[in-house]
């Protein structure tokens, strides 16, 4: 924008006029507070300082219930001493007096959040420079928290703080009802593996860290490449893997022989290979073809890569699961002396992505070697105990002389338990007439 003189209007994104607006609709109309609420996130939103005064007020009345009409809210700026700084009740009553309906309430605060975001972008853009001009420390860090505080100065998002327990409980109830009726719950992922998913209970859910570990060889990958499969082609959720072992093209190598019920050995083995597998093969890359996966297969990732690349990816698709492969790969740049600390601060990385994004995240991780037939325990997760914390859920992948196994080793919300399969070809099997275990493995500790 430039001013009367052609000079840019270097004063900071405002509209004190719809600012009034708002506040004059919900003191008007004191129920309107809760569509407000929904759109801006708290009273740092209002640029004109008696404005913040005011927006402050309203919402803490609102959050204890009480009505945010004039009066209540004269006498609470009255109790804290700023009333007069604001302008006294006259003020007040000119903001109701001005608003004629509050039938466009919602655009007005969508206006007010617009403004407050493109401050905080300034303000944002500022410190970015003063980083650059300093030099302290390697543009690949600058890089990475300025993407990170720009998509939180502009991420849309619920005002946070406490909420009270009367506003959560009917989402409960809901839940409630969807586990009674047998549907899944909104952002559910399934596994694909009915025994595995009538433990888990939907717990691959959006804010959920999932943790897949085994040892090296035992199929973890493509218990993961099978989730994922899963999720894009039979429930049509846009899945971002990361994928530091393998290239995109083994990825998809491995697909195409899940998909087609082909051995990949006799894929890649001359001659091999009948009309009828071909015609298999060709089938399944027709479904692959339109499946909504993204494979990032870069060696060599930070956390706040990983974090920067989800958040670009989900702010474009409505993302609904993120697989990385695996923790160990993934640099955190910490000195190597202190791996425990730096898988630790990765683990903390991904629990974050998936609360910030609300994206379920499965991150698969290595085992500490243990006796040749000892079966996984979450003592025996590598490098750090924080991984176990972190993670909602624990899977493990355990193949020995007696069988192949997928075990839930930890449950927040849902059951522990054993799935007996089948490791044949190099895909995980259900075992068709295997039973329900519902008994926690053995030699597992306490959970906290």
């Amino acid at each position: 924008m430039t001013d009367k003189n052609g000079r840019r209007d270097l004063r900071p994104p405002q509209s004190i006029e719809t600012e009034q607006m708002v506040l004059g609709a919900i003191l008007k109309d004191p129920a309107a507070i809760d569509e407000v609420g929904n759109i801006i996130d708290n009273e740092t939103a209002f640029y004109v300082p008696k404005h913040r005064t005011i927006a402050r007020v309203l919402f803490g009345l609102s959050a204890k219930g009480q009505p945010c009409d004039i009066t209540v809210a004269a006498a609470e700026l009255q109790n804290s001493d700023q009333l007069e700084a604001i302008g006294g009740r006259a003020y007040l009553v000119e903001l109701v007096e001005q608003t004629v309906t509050t039938a466009n309430i919602a655009a007005h605060s969508q206006i007010v959040m617009d403004k407050a975001r493109l401050r905080r972008l300034i303000g944002v853009c500022n410190n970015v420079l003063g980083s650059c001009y300093s030099q302290d420390q390697p543009a690949i860090n600058i890089l990475n928290e300025s993407q990170q505080a720009i998509f939180e100065a502009c991420e849309t998002k619920a005002r946070t703080g406490p909420v009270k327990l009367s506003r959560v409980l009917p989402d409960v109830l809901e839940r409630i009802d969807k586990y009674q009726k047998g549907d899944k719950i909104e952002g559910q992922i399934d596994t694909g593996i009915s025994k595995l998913d009538w433990l888990l209970k939907g717990e691959i859910r959006p804010g959920n860290s999932i943790l897949l570990a085994g040892r090296p060889s035992h199929g973890k990958t493509q218990l993961a490449l099978q989730i994922a499969e899963h999720a894009t082609l039979q429930q049509g959720a846009t899945v971002l893997l990361f994928s530091l072992e393998m290239i995109a093209s083994k990825v998809g190598m491995r697909m195409t022989a899940d998909q087609s019920f082909t051995d990949s050995e006799r894929m890649k083995a001359p001659g091999e290979l009948l009309p009828s597998d071909w015609e298999r093969i060709t089938h399944a890359q027709a479904k692959l073809s339109v499946a909504d996966l993204w494979i990032d297969d870069r060696s060599v990732l930070t956390p706040l890569e990983i974090l920067s690349t989800a958040r670009s990816h989900a702010s474009q698709h409505n993302l609904g699961l993120i697989i990385v492969d695996y923790l160990q790969l993934v640099d955190a740049g910490a000195d190597r002396d202190k791996r425990h600390l730096e898988v630790a601060a990765i683990s903390r990385h991904m629990k974050t992505m998936s609360k910030q994004l609300a994206v379920p995240v499965l991150t698969l991780s290595a085992l500490n070697r243990g006796e040749e037939n000892q079966e996984p325990t979450l003592s025996r997760l590598r490098d750090s105990g924080a991984l176990e914390y972190d993670a909602d859920v624990v899977l493990f992948v355990w193949q020995s002389k007696t069988g192949s196994s997928i075990i839930v080793g930890k449950n927040k919300e849902g059951q522990r338990g054993r799935v007996a399969m089948l490791f044949e070809e190099g895909k995980w099997k259900e075992l068709e007439h295997s039973s329900r275990r519902e008994e926690p493995p053995p030699e597992q500790e306490p959970f906290l």
